[in-house]
């Protein structure tokens, strides 16, 4: 029997075993031939034994590795000579990158305030701006109470201008109208007709002083210093100055001697007068020493003589108000003794008669005019030629000189 095809391909001639690479590129051209040949033919001289089938199984795997070794490609996707790193190669690189991540760190730690987080550096800017808008509110208010305080200065320097300016033209308007009331009286001699005009001359009288009343209100709540210390008025009128006027009691005393003769009701009736005046000016006297006494006690205070950082405490600024409230109250004493005053006026016509009430507002103003006579004379007298002349202000209101 001769040698089958697959004997053949067990059994290659010595020329295809030492066959190269090329040799193995023609094994599908040798074995489409085999195929070709009919390789599972019967041999004339017999049937298909065992170990012939296992020769024909080889054979059939030999064919399947072959057509696996076409279908690989000529041009791989990945070099053939590239090789897997190994992993110690992998460990190794791995701890040349931790030294480096670590001195990043370190270094990003130590940041300079410039090269922080836009976060860290917003909140700084942010506190820098809050604490200089503060600053510029304090210079504000400080710029602020300073003009608030030159213009209440200008504006106490102005009412009390025109205080002096308006009481100048109050007496010269008093003046004229004690000068109408002097004719009448001394024309008049009797007659209902007489005493009804000589009781209207005495009301307007009353309502004059009342006018200056109005004056002296408007500017106490600008400068009550000015109407207290009396620099409106002449110089020797001020020895008699109470409470920013005159004293309704020592006015009373005056004007009875002209009253007379009295009956025994009119004198009790003025003399009623006076004692409930007397008893209003003591009060008047023992509020406004109390009122003294404090604000000396405040401005005397240990509190207030602490250096000038901590001069504005809260105990200091306590005490201030206290002062200040103190020398508020002024304003209320002119206003309670004004009224005082313009009371009495009221009460004593009520009680005398109409020639007696134009007597005595007759003696009220020419008790005014001798003073400010008096201070003329005062300001004119001769004076060695070593001893400076007095100041103009001491000559009445406003400077002016009242005959």
């Amino acid at each position: 029997m001769g040698d089958r095809p697959w004997q053949q391909l067990q059994q290659p001639p010595p020329e295809q075993a030492s066959c190269s690479t090329a040799g193995m590129m023609q094994a599908p051209a040798t074995s489409s031939s085999i195929h070709g040949n009919n390789i599972i033919r019967k041999d004339p001289g017999g049937g298909y034994d065992m170990a012939e089938l296992d020769h024909i199984f080889l054979y059939l795997n030999s064919q399947d590795q072959a057509s696996a070794i076409q279908e690989q490609p000529l041009f791989p996707s990945q070099p053939m000579h590239a090789v897997e790193p190994s992993p110690n190669a992998a460990l190794a690189a791995g701890s040349s990158k931790r030294p480096a991540a670590a001195a990043a760190a370190g270094q990003s730690s130590r940041l300079t305030p410039a090269d922080q987080p836009p976060s860290a550096s917003g909140k700084d800017g942010k506190a820098a701006a809050v604490v200089k808008a503060y600053i510029q509110n304090l210079e504000t208010s400080r710029i602020r109470l300073s003009q608030l305080e030159q213009d209440l200065m200008q504006r106490s320097r102005t009412q009390a201008a025109w205080f002096d300016g308006e009481y100048a033209r109050w007496v010269e308007s008093h003046e004229r109208m004690m000068a109408h009331l002097r004719a009448a009286l001394e024309e008049q001699h009797g007659g209902a007709t007489a005493e009804g005009q000589l009781r209207q001359l005495v009301d307007a009288a009353i309502a004059h002083h009342g006018v200056l009343v109005e004056l002296k209100a408007a500017v106490a709540s600008a400068d009550v210093f000015h109407l207290v210390s009396g620099t409106w008025l002449p110089a020797a009128e001020r020895c008699f100055l109470w409470i920013g006027g005159f004293r309704p009691s020592e006015i009373i005393k005056i004007v009875a001697r002209h009253a007379e003769p009295l009956t025994e009701q009119q004198a009790a009736g003025v003399y009623g007068v006076q004692q409930s005046a007397r008893e209003r000016e003591e009060a008047l006297d023992h509020d406004l020493q109390a009122t003294h006494r404090a604000l000396s006690d405040v401005v005397s205070s240990d509190t207030l003589l602490c250096p000038p950082t901590a001069a504005y405490s809260d105990v200091g600024m306590a005490h201030l108000s206290l002062a200040i409230a103190n020398l508020t109250s002024l304003e209320a004493f002119v206003r309670q003794a004004d009224a005082l005053r313009l009371q009495t006026l009221y009460k004593l016509p009520q009680i005398l008669t109409a020639r007696q009430s134009a007597r005595c507002f007759l003696a009220i103003a020419d008790h005014s005019h001798r003073l400010r006579a008096l201070t003329s004379l005062w300001l004119s007298r001769p004076r060695h030629p070593d001893q400076p002349p007095p100041p103009s202000a001491g000559a009445g209101a406003g400077g002016r000189i009242h005959p």
